[in-house]
């Protein structure tokens, strides 16, 4: 009888978890696929030789000097450039990770600024003829396979190879990841040797597997873009549904939650994972999800098979604002990223700031993400399927949402004005307070002025007789007491 109770009550228990919503899937279950065609992407897991599996990566800067150049020689500032990108990483990876730099003399090689202009345009047409001698992945090898006599490779994580020329020229940036992966050097171009040219270059000290080419470009974000690719990071940019707010698009100093959990850089604690058969298919009346993002950037990832995901990252942006944003990942495409736009804004453009977004449609093929509440450190959403999106329920959780959307318009007003008005009387005091402590120096100022200009009293000294008696008095006008004589 007592275990039957104890099986009824642990059932109980278990039927009041999950229909309270706590029924998250494991985060094991929402780290996708890595591409095996790609030599990175949003995607599990990372493959070993991408730097953000070292804490404190080597790379080493090896200035060139092209043929018919003048001398080349790394300015301080550039050098100051390659440590700010190292120290935009750092705060990217929250401190866990911290690049050492090491900044080689310049090597002297035999191409000159119209090979590389060359090397640049040709580009398109060596990648399509297969002819990697002729691209720049060639060029690195060749490069890093002339310098090896000469430069120290030892515990080497990285190289950068950076060249500028006197003149502006065509433009290099590019990012080359190799890797000893079985299943990846099957795939794509072979040297004549039979070898890939994905796998690692050699030296006499050892393998490089990270290698970055730049000519022409000397930008922070242009740096730590490169550098990222090395990390394990993929574009995002080329589409008109890239999503914002990440380096890997533009200049942005930010990266996607999604993109900081592939890296190691956003704990699980941030992930929540949603299991499309048992938590979305099956849409449930008022069924929302919860997403607290008072303590950091998070994202909710939702599986829809091997390689792609739908995504909900919730990330803070410029002065702190956290912002919502809705996109379907697939690790197989390029760019790999679709961003669905919210109703009247641009992609990622719904700012959670002042109970903002709530009422907030994003339309994608298979799901309206509505935005159900916010109460400025939860966000509160809905994934309706499309199917649904006309019933009774749905309208009056998107009706409910609207009404609460205009609820916190007024209420986040109320507060704005509040916290003016807390301003400005804050400040007025302030004002206040430093015009009479001003007033006050003034005044002792002043005093302190008149009493150091005051002219002197001159004092006068007499001396008083009575009999033999004598007594000497000071003052401006001084009188001999009664009964005494002033001395002549």
């Amino acid at each position: 009888m007592r275990r039957f109770l104890a099986s009824v009550l642990a059932a109980l228990l278990l039927t009041s978890y999950f229909a309270s919503g706590a029924s998250a899937d494991s985060v094991d279950n929402c780290r996708i696929a890595a591409s095996s065609r790609q030599p990175v992407s949003l995607g599990f897991p990372l493959r070993s030789e991408r730097l953000a599996k070292m804490s404190n990566p080597k790379i080493l800067v090896l200035p060139y000097h092209l043929n018919g150049e003048p001398t080349f020689i790394l300015s301080d500032k550039e050098k100051s450039n390659f440590i700010q990108a190292g120290k935009n990483i750092n705060s990217y990876s929250e401190g866990n990770n911290r690049i050492d730099f090491i900044f080689n003399p310049t090597i002297e090689i035999p191409d000159t600024v119209e090979d590389m202009n060359s090397l640049k345009f040709r580009q398109q047409t060596s990648w399509m003829d297969g002819d990697y001698t002729n691209s720049t992945w060639g060029f690195v090898e060749k490069v890093i396979s002339l310098s090896d006599k000469n430069v120290d490779y030892s515990g080497i994580n990285a190289v950068v190879l950076y060249g500028q020329p006197s003149v502006r020229s065509a433009e290099i940036a590019e990012a080359m990841m190799y890797s000893n992966d079985s299943t990846y050097l099957s795939i794509g171009q072979k040297k004549k040797d039979g070898s890939s040219w994905a796998k690692p270059l050699k030296t006499a000290e050892g393998e490089i597997s990270n290698a970055v080419l730049i000519f022409n470009r000397t930008e922070v974000s242009t740096i730590s873009h490169e550098l990222m690719h090395l990390y394990g990071l993929t574009d995002l940019y080329g589409s008109q549904t890239s999503p914002r707010f990440s380096l890997m698009v533009d200049s942005s100093d930010k990266l996607l939650p999604f993109e900081e959990w592939v890296l190691g850089w956003l704990p699980d604690s941030n992930v929540q994972c949603v299991n499309l058969k048992t938590e979305l298919e099956p849409f449930l009346k008022g069924k929302t999800f919860s997403i607290n993002y008072s303590s950091g950037d998070h994202s909710l990832v939702i599986p829809t098979s091997r390689t792609s995901a739908l995504v909900v990252d919730v990330l803070k942006w410029d002065n702190g604002q956290a912002r919502i944003i809705f996109y379907a990942l697939e690790n197989e495409a390029r760019p790999p990223i679709t961003c669905y736009f919210p109703t009247g804004s641009m992609c990622g453009d719904v700012t959670l700031h002042l109970y903002g977004g709530v009422g907030k449609h994003f339309a994608s093929p298979a799901y309206n993400l509505v935005v159900t509440d916010n109460d400025g450190s939860n966000v509160e959403i809905a994934l309706i399927p499309k199917n649904q999106i006309n019933t009774e329920d749905s309208i009056q959780l998107i009706a409910k949402a609207q009404s609460k959307a205009i609820d916190y318009e007024l209420k986040g007003r109320r507060e704005a004005a509040d916290k003016a008005a807390a301003d400005k009387a804050a400040a007025d005091k302030a004002a206040a307070d430093k015009a009479a402590a001003d007033k006050a120096a003034a005044d002792k100022a002043a005093a302190d002025k008149a009493a150091a200009t005051k002219p002197l009293v001159k004092q006068v000294t007499v001396t008083c007789l009575k009999g033999k008696t004598s007594i000497r008095v000071v003052g401006k006008n001084p009188k001999c007491p009664a009964g005494y004589k002033k001395k002549a």
